[in-house]
């Protein structure tokens, strides 16, 4: 149909250009359009001018010459004088306006005919709309554009109806519904693929923290951004509500801190009336009070039917001993109040007699405290029938003798004033713990790697050492990961065996999956086949030593390293060995779960480098107390030195050693011990023979012959 037009109109023109031909015939060298043998061509100075390529007048009507022919074909835009007009099978539309096309891809917006630089914003073209800037089609813009009073999404140049979303524009994001721009949206866009903002009336405004709702959800928006990252307490409307990751968590029942105060949340919200034990993480519990831990208290408090202890709030469950509630004295027992306790309570310098968990005040009669009977008046313990003001006999030694003294079964270290050490000590540089008996509880040991070279043993056996721990492989902190094998564990375990030092191994673990903490357990399993290991298989958990702390398994949570350590010590307890985890106390308490570790029976050798006796709040079985100890065969300028509370060997506490060779006097030795120290008293006093006589006589009564040896020797040294 348009060719028809076409041609039709092509057939009138040349009608009409016709009757003026005899006109230019009779002005052959005027310039100007000409009708030579059917076809209009420009002339100039009488001659067509095949160069020529633009815009004619002819009687009104302007033509689109090209190289000096009319095109009657040609449709588009062409430049006249700086101007972009809009020709139509070969004549200037001067009604036309909408987009047109310069050349093969420049399109502008042209206006009564003629492109005028100054219009921006959309046009309607062949059923879409188009952005234009400053007449040109702009296939590069996406944004926002108003369009008589509304503002539309322009996407590459074309107005999008499709999208929903944000879109930024001159630094704020407007919130864009199927292309509009919606004036009246309130609530969470989604900008880009992955970023959620909160947008009100329409624009992002930056201001708005707090609680949004969206698809049947709460989530929180930070300056208006939604926070996936954001864990704890939001207030919404004058109630806080508990955030899990961006999102309120109506589920989550517990403690969670908020700017170092913890809160308790009960099923998303904070319950300002709670007072009780509330959980934070997974196993650490604390007394709340009015919905919130102040740290302020310590004692008693009721929980699902039993009474437990908390020290300045924490529940302590490594407390064992006395508190006090409401003027009652009570017997808690790894921090809980052990009702069916009846004993003696050590508390401060003073034992104290419980009955039935609780101090009654009434009571008259002895009880055993670390094996030494006391007698109990008024449920307070009465001078100990141990003691006497002229010799210690809970331990039996020879006059005037100090250091190394060996009774029974057992080692003692007798001091310069004569009287046996207790606790922790250091003799020649060296670290022991005695009991509250006096006796050695504990083996002096050491801990080696490929880093020590050569070792002499019968050296190290010479210098006390009676238990190593060994690295049986390292697993590399780079990417790869590689699990070796330490190149000297061979040589190590055999030599330490050949001098009858007990062995324990360990693994330097890098691991990151579940998989490589059980292909190290498996590794140190295949060393030690054929070997006599008799201390546990450690997992040594620590940083790698990467420089910003790079290390591959350096950036894992404390649940993700606690699952490895239970992974590797499962594998070594399935294969009957004993399993264990190694850590200094920092990391313990911040990237271990080590209430998991004690449930579970696993063994605890602690780093904690201290010239005194370490804080630890958590049992732990051996000690590695100094990097920087030296030992006789070693080459290595340091070694690491330990103590081991429990005798692995014989599968003993070490702390039980020396009570049972403890005097265990009945009640009447101690009125035997009570009469013998008058007598003793007299004969000092008088200087009498049958004083003395009577003294000694009275001291071989008493039926334990260790207190009766003990009281005749100090008679005999008065004499």
């Amino acid at each position: 149909m348009k060719k028809r037009i076409v041609a039709l109109l092509s057939a009138v023109l040349a009608v009409i250009l016709l009757l003026f031909t005899s006109a230019f015939a009779s002005s052959a060298a005027d310039d100007g359009l000409k009708n030579v043998d059917g076809k209009w061509i420009y002339v100039k100075d009488g001659v067509k001018d095949t160069s020529f390529t633009s815009l004619v007048k002819y009687y009104s009507t302007w033509y689109y010459v090209e190289n000096g022919e009319l095109n009657w074909s040609f449709t588009g835009l062409t430049d006249y004088y700086g101007t972009k007009y809009y020709v139509e099978n070969g004549v200037l539309n001067w009604d036309y306006t909408g987009l047109a096309l310069l050349g093969s891809d420049e399109w502008y917006y042209a206006e009564n005919g003629a492109v005028k630089n100054d219009y921006t914003g959309l046009t309607y073209f062949c059923g879409r709309w188009f952005y234009v800037e400053k007449s040109a089609l702009n296939w590069n813009y996406t944004g926002l554009t108003n369009y008589y009073g509304t503002w539309y999404y322009v996407e590459n140049g074309e107005l999008n109806w499709n999208f929903t979303g944000l879109t930024d524009y001159y630094g704020t994001k407007y919130y864009v519904e199927n292309g509009v721009l919606n004036w009246d949206y309130t609530g969470l866009a989604l900008l880009g693929s992955d970023e959620w903002y909160y947008a009100e009336n329409g624009a992002v405004k930056n201001d708005y923290t707090g609680l949004t709702y969206f698809c049947g959800r709460w989530f929180y928006v930070e300056k208006s951004a939604l926070n996936w990252n954001y864990t704890g307490l939001t207030n919404y409307y004058g109630t806080w509500y508990y955030v899990e990751n961006g999102e309120l968590n109506w589920n989550f029942t517990g403690l969670t801190d908020y700017y170092g105060t913890k809160y308790y949340v009960e099923n998303g919200v904070l319950n300002w009336d709670y007072t009780g034990l509330a959980l934070l993480g997974s196993d650490e519990w604390y007394y709340a009070e009015n919905g919130a831990v102040k740290n302020d208290y310590t004692g008693l408090t009721y929980f699902c039917g039993r009474w437990f202890y908390v020290e300045k709030s924490a529940l302590n469950w490594n407390y064992t001993g006395l508190t006090k509630y409401y003027d009652t004295w009570y017997y808690v027992e790894n921090g809980v109040l052990n009702w069916n306790f009846s004993g003696a309570v050590l508390y401060g310098k003073t034992l104290y007699y419980v009955n039935g968990g609780r101090i009654t005040w009434d009571y008259n009669g002895t009880a055993d405290y670390n094996g030494v009977k006391y007698i109990f008046v008024g449920s307070i313990a009465q001078t100990g029938i141990y003691k006497s003001k002229y010799t210690d006999y809970n331990l039996v030694y020879a006059d005037g003798k100090t250091g190394w003294y060996d009774y029974g079964d057992n080692t003692y270290y007798i001091g310069s004033d004569g009287r046996p050490l207790y606790g922790n000590q250091y003799i020649d540089g060296k670290r022991y713990f005695f009991n509250a008996n006096g006796a050695k509880a504990s083996l002096f040991g050491a801990d080696f790697s490929k880093h020590q070279g050569t070792i002499d043993w019968a050296s190290v056996k010479q210098s006390g050492v009676e238990f190593v721990i060994l690295r049986a492989a390292v697993r590399g902190y780079g990417s790869s990961g590689n699990l070796m094998t330490d190149s000297q564990i061979a040589a190590n375990i055999e030599g330490a065996l050949s001098q009858n030092i007990d062995v324990g191994i360990y693994v330097f673990s890098q691991a990151v999956t579940t998989e490589e903490a059980v292909e190290e357990a498996e590794r140190a399993l295949d060393i030690i086949k054929g070997y006599d290991i008799k201390l546990p298989i450690y997992f040594d958990s620590e940083y790698s030593g990467a420089p910003n702390r790079t290390g591959r398994a350096d950036g894992l949570t404390k649940a993700e390293r606690t699952s490895l350590a239970i992974a590797f010590c499962e594998t070594v307890r399935n294969a009957g060995y004993k399993p264990g985890v190694y850590a200094s106390k920092s990391f313990f308490y911040n990237n271990l779960g080590y209430a998991a570790f004690q449930s579970r029976g696993y063994e605890i050798w602690l780093a904690h480098y201290i010239s005194s006796v370490t804080d630890f709040k958590y049992p732990y079985n051996i000690w590695q107390y100094t990097s920087k100890g030296s030992i006789g065969g070693v080459q290595s300028e340091y070694a690491d030195l330990d103590i081991a509370y429990y005798d692995y060997a014989n599968d003993s506490d070490m702390s039980e050693r020396g009570k049972n060779v403890m005097v265990t006097a009945s009640s009447d030795d101690f009125l035997s011990f009570v009469n013998t120290e008058e007598k003793i008293t007299r004969y000092i006093k008088t200087g009498l023979a049958s004083d003395k006589e009577e003294a000694l006589r009275a001291a071989s009564f008493i039926t334990n012959q260790n207190a009766s040896k003990a009281l005749i020797d100090a008679i005999n040294k008065l004499s």
